[in-house]
């Protein structure tokens, strides 16, 4: 792929500066930067073994914003509740 790009004279003359720091030509150097940034963009799929996994859940589990939160009373999870006319129509 070809881009052109209309840069500022100090902008250019940075990524000048910086090539010329590595040794390399302009286009090179913004083919390498530019793979860099969409390498580093990408979201990590870390792949996680059982027992990381378990102690991630345990440590959420455990952890004071989901220990601090009062359960819900029994009233408050009854079919009725959960339940209403709307969803019965569906």
């Amino acid at each position: 792929m070809t881009i052109t790009l209309k840069l500022k004279p100090e902008i250019e003359q940075q990524l000048l500066e910086q090539a010329a720091a590595k040794g390399l030509a302009i286009e090179p150097f913004l083919e390498q930067w530019i793979e860099t940034q969409l390498v580093q963009s990408q979201p990590s799929s870390k792949i996680t073994s059982d027992d990381e996994h378990d102690s991630t859940q345990d440590a959420f589990i455990n952890s004071p914003s989901f220990v601090d939160k009062p359960l819900l009373a029994e009233e408050e999870t009854s079919r009725e509740i959960l339940y209403t006319k709307e969803d019965e129509q569906l």
